[in-house]
């Protein structure tokens, strides 16, 4: 009975797929590459566990050959290339080997070695690579915790190897005032968060002992404002307290990643020569800091 049941499914299944492929073949003819891209990377998804699955690999290079990103159409390609049969293999290898020869090698020196590579904002792996990318313009750059670079323009030919040199700065870390601050106003705002909490609690309680109290006036001594009185201190204390944490998050990825603890280096002796002229003083003067 299970098996009767699931069959209608995959039908169904597969009739969505095949929906759905014609809409990516749609928005690849009207010129919507990166929607047509979006669409068969989901049928790709959808298709799991199916045999035919390899076979949308295929549309995912297509869309980036169509956008230009030969290097990634090229992965796609060789992807569908290993699961494919002997006939499709045969078939499509000769514009496999067309995309290849769109691509280019690119190294990326640095004096600190292993640093992260983004090429066009993109996480590309440790310098000095060697990075296949399309060919073409593209902007290199390093954006990691201790060092950065400017961004540099570059301009890869195909079947060819260029290099590029980036000159790397330290980054200047933060100073821990800017941690204590968080630490400061973080406290603060969860101290004063706690105050109207206490402050529920407690009137909450009273107000429920006079309300269950057997005596009438205990009962109505309590009035809407009271209630009322309780219900904002807890909605202030529950917003104080999630701004307070978002505030310690931050202060600790400050802490964490961005401040520098270490004890400021000592001044540096230094020393320099001067000319002196006076009444009783012709000549050089040996000044500075020792």
């Amino acid at each position: 009975m299970a098996g009767t049941g699931t069959r209608p499914a995959q039908a169904q299944d597969a009739v969505d797929r095949r929906s759905l492929y014609r809409e990516g073949e749609i928005l690849m003819e009207e010129g919507h590459f990166n929607a047509a891209l979006a669409t068969f990377e989901r049928l790709y998804h959808m298709a799991e566990g199916t045999p035919s699955r390899y076979r949308y690999l295929k549309s995912i290079g297509t869309a980036y050959e169509a956008l230009g990103r030969f290097d990634q159409a090229v992965r796609y390609y060789d992807l569908y290339m290993q699961e494919a049969t002997e006939e499709q293999r045969r078939s499509f290898q000769a514009h496999v080997d067309l995309v290849r020869r769109r691509l280019g090698r690119l190294i990326v020196r640095t004096a600190v070695p292993s640093v992260g590579v983004l090429i066009d904002g993109l996480p590309f792996g440790p310098a000095p690579g060697p990075f296949v990318v399309s060919a073409g313009s593209h902007t290199i750059e390093v954006r990691e915790p201790s060092y950065l670079s400017d961004p540099v323009e570059v301009v890869v030919l195909a079947e060819e190897t260029t290099p590029v040199t980036l000159t790397l700065r330290p980054r200047r870390p933060l100073s821990p005032a800017f941690f204590w601050t968080g630490v400061g106003l973080s406290a603060a705002t969860l101290g004063v968060g706690a105050g109207f909490g206490i402050d529920a609690l407690y009137c909450h309680d009273q107000y429920t002992r006079l309300l269950r109290s057997p005596s009438a006036s205990s009962r109505l001594s309590v009035g809407p404002d009271d209630l009322a009185h309780v219900a904002e201190s807890a909605r202030r204390a529950d917003i104080l307290y999630a701004v307070g944490g978002g505030l310690a998050a931050v202060t600790a990825i400050v802490g964490l990643v961005l401040t520098d603890f270490r004890p400021a280096s000592p001044a540096r002796p230094f020393t320099w020569l001067r000319p002196a002229f006076g009444a009783d003083l012709r000549g050089l003067v040996w000044e500075g800091v020792l």
